[in-house]
């Protein structure tokens, strides 16, 4: 978080920026790990998040601005553009005719997309324990551990939470009585080639690759689950360290 060209990292200055109002607001801007294309990206997902907050409706158009946008480095055709040139068509395609353009460009353009990121840092700087890699997932507002190739068995940790809050019961062989038959589909297991890995003996385009072929796969998960059990959704903002 830049303001006045100075970074603002810590959960204590967020706040105050956030209680400023609007003349506080204007004058903070992002700086995000990807580049600006991805503070876009973030920009336009919070404020869809923000004025559709049913997952049934904002999940489409999320999932749309996230396989259509160009990463930072990539150009059409290869992606369909960036952020702002792909969620227009995102929302007028996935938006079920609910989601309105002219009210989510107004957000992303004016004080509250800044208010909604600010908000989004807070939250990361509040996780417990505190975010060591992307994608950082937590389950009811709980990291199930590991390294990060254990995002691999997202789909078995979802259920196995899932399964304890609702069923009052733990998975065998993926399944539970009462537990949805997908969940015995979801790998129960690391891939054996990938036991032996650590985080600290992955390359950073490791992990940042085995993220991004993740986000799909947790989007859709994180869908699932809100439904069938009303679990918290948190969105946060990726922070760059400087």
């Amino acid at each position: 978080v830049m303001k006045h060209g100075h970074s603002y990292n810590d959960s204590a200055s967020i706040s105050q920026m956030l209680a400023g109002g609007q003349g506080e607001l204007a004058s903070v801007s992002f700086v995000c790990q990807h580049g600006p294309t991805e503070c876009e990206g973030n920009a336009w997902e919070s404020c869809v998040q923000h004025l559709h907050p049913d997952t049934d409706v904002n999940f489409p158009v999320l999932d749309c601005i996230e396989r259509e946008s160009c990463a930072e480095g990539e150009a059409k055709p290869k992606c369909g553009g960036t952020p702002g040139e792909v969620s227009p068509k995102c929302i007028q395609d996935f938006g079920s005719g609910v989601v309105n353009l002219d009210s989510v460009r107004a957000c992303v353009n004016g004080p509250e997309a800044s208010r909604l990121l600010l908000t989004n840092a807070l939250e990361t700087f509040s996780l417990h324990p505190s975010k060591q890699w992307v994608p950082w997932v937590t389950i009811d507002g709980k990291h199930p551990g590991g390294s990060p190739m254990r995002i691999f068995l997202l789909g078995r940790q979802v259920c196995e939470a899932y399964a304890e809050k609702n069923l009052n019961s733990s998975l065998f062989n993926g399944t539970a009585p009462g537990l949805p038959p997908a969940c015995a589909t979801f790998p129960q297991l690391m891939p054996s080639h990938e036991l032996s890995v650590t985080h600290a003996s992955l390359p950073s385009s490791a992990v940042a690759a085995t993220g991004l072929l993740a986000c799909v796969a947790l989007f859709s998960l994180a869908t699932w689950y809100t439904r069938l059990s009303g679990v918290r959704q948190q969105p946060y903002e990726e922070l760059a360290n400087t």
